[in-house]
């Protein structure tokens, strides 16, 4: 076997449900790693698929390996900000980072992280803003130990919800941030321009495309598109609202437990309808998909601009959901 010409700052170990079934003494095993090669760091991630059901599935434990048991020391803090949970950093075209930026703030995502060291510099961070429920515990952890303030930002498509979200941070840091109310003019102009190009079109929404499906459902019945199904995942606390007020205000609307073994039924084509997110695209067999996974990339005002464009995109175009399954290296 050939030897790689140099060493690692740090070393992740993942290791299945195997090794904790059988009790593997991790943090025995890696106190002896770190005395062979002090100058490695050693974290061990669990990823373990029987533990989906529990309070740490594999994605909370991630975050709380690389964060929640790293940053563990309250250290001097700096006019920076921490964005975690979310798996793909948001597109820094997206008009927080400005916002921030003139208030004197940076923006910190481990995705834009380009070595170890700027990962540490994570730890130094006045403010963790939770883009997604996976980083909840670990922000948590770096509150307590090391004195990051957290703050729930969990992504969403409402003008209303993000100009809440973008004040709270003021709040939070002391800081008072350029005039935002014109890019919250232009998502709503995006919404009401996306409404109409669409018109009374069906839309079908998918769990997997959006965090908060629920309530992108309720933003688009509100500005008047016709939404007529969407697939869930069982419904989140933070969704819940939401979800009882489209029962309430479309009666009927179909839900479908997108994960039910009856879906492979097909029961639910709806080949002509505006599906957002490519899972309900492939059960509704629709002709017109967003393709979208997990928000990613998309936040604030210039993430609610996007996704109506999006939108206005598959709606125009016949989109083979088939190819989109394939290009995203996935199984259905």
């Amino acid at each position: 076997a050939s030897e790689i010409s140099y060493r690692s700052i740090t070393l992740l170990i993942f290791v299945s449900c195997l090794d904790d079934l059988l009790g593997t003494d991790h943090e025995s095993l890696n106190a002896e790693l770190s005395e062979m090669y002090p100058d490695v760091h050693f974290i061990t991630c669990h990823m373990n698929p029987f533990k989906m059901d529990t309070k740490v599935p594999p994605a909370v434990g991630l975050q709380v390996s690389i964060f929640g048991n790293q940053f563990k020391e309250n250290l001097p803090k700096k006019d920076q900000i921490n964005m975690i949970g979310n798996n793909a950093y948001v597109d820094p075209r997206c008009e927080l980072y400005e916002l921030i930026n003139k208030a004197g703030y940076s923006i910190h995502h481990l995705g834009l992280c380009k070595t170890y060291e700027e990962y540490l510099q994570m730890q130094y961070s006045k403010l963790n803003l939770v883009l997604h429920p996976a980083g909840g515990i670990a922000s948590q952890k770096m509150e307590i130990n090391a004195g990051i303030k957290m703050q729930t930002a969990l992504n969403t498509y409402d003008p209303d919800e993000i100009e809440l979200i973008y004040h709270q941070i003021e709040e939070n840091l002391e800081i008072k941030m350029d005039d935002f109310s014109a890019n919250k003019e232009s998502a709503i102009e995006s919404i009401k321009r996306a409404k109409k190009i669409i018109g009374d079109y069906p839309i079908a929404i998918d769990y997997q495309s959006v965090l908060k499906p629920f309530t992108l459902g309720r933003l688009l019945v509100k500005y008047g598109f016709n939404v007529q199904l969407i697939f869930c995942d069982g419904v989140a606390a933070f969704d819940k609202d939401a979800c009882q007020w489209l029962l309430e205000n479309v009666p009927s609307l179909i839900v479908v437990e997108a994960l039910h073994p009856d879906s492979v039924k097909f029961e639910n084509k709806m080949p002509e309808c505006l599906c957002i997110g490519f899972s309900g695209g492939y059960l509704t067999k629709s002709f017109h998909v967003v393709d979208l996974m997990e928000d990613e990339y998309l936040y604030g005002f210039w993430g609610t601009d996007q996704l109506m464009a999006k939108m206005i995109y598959a709606f125009q175009n016949v989109t083979d959901v088939n190819q989109i399954i394939a290009g995203a290296k996935l199984v259905v």
